[in-house]
């Protein structure tokens, strides 16, 4: 063997090394996406619990562009469509509240059809613990409405949106 032949063996662990790196690094470039993309639903999220009925609808539709978008690709399908329907929900009531009922109803719509998703690609189980009927029943308009409050609710110290307490709603 020549001075400049390298040994099989090394290169099959250099190879090896090689791999092992690109995969540690594409995880790590994976949760940098991941943390990146929840400190921007954070932020957007509490725009929109402290903002007027105008920045929470903007706050919100900034949310629902941003999981839309390629940038969401890192999430699990069901994690994405679970956001999707929450922050649709949210829409809905906002909606709502503000008296554009024809905007409320899209919202609605389109809550439903990401809860059913979220339901449909649940990866915990979700879809074995209650019956379709059952998940129906719990996304109807005004239990979507209790689930929101209470989200927000607990996530503001027991205050709720601002945009909700300025309307009385």
């Amino acid at each position: 063997m020549s001075r400049h032949n390298i040994p099989r063996r090394s290169l099959a662990a250099l190879a090896a090394g090689v791999a092992v790196t690109i995969l540690l690094g594409g995880c790590a470039s994976t949760n940098s996406k991941k943390l990146e993309l929840n400190q921007d639903a954070e932020r957007l999220y509490r725009a929109y619990l402290e903002g007027n009925v105008n920045e929470a609808r903007q706050n919100l539709q900034q949310k629902l562009d941003l999981f839309q978008s390629p940038k969401a690709e890192v999430l699990a399908r069901d994690a994405r469509a679970h956001t999707l329907y929450v922050t649709y929900a949210r829409l809905y009531l906002l909606e709502k509240r503000a008296g554009r009922k024809d905007n409320a109803e899209a919202a609605f719509v389109k809550a439903r059809y990401w809860g059913l998703e979220s339901y449909e690609l649940s990866e915990d189980g979700w879809k074995t613990r209650v019956p379709l009927g059952e998940f129906m029943s719990a996304t109807g308009p005004d239990r979507i409405a209790e689930m929101i409050d209470k989200l927000d609710k607990t996530a503001s110290s027991g205050r709720g949106p601002k945009y909700a307490q300025a309307s009385g709603g």
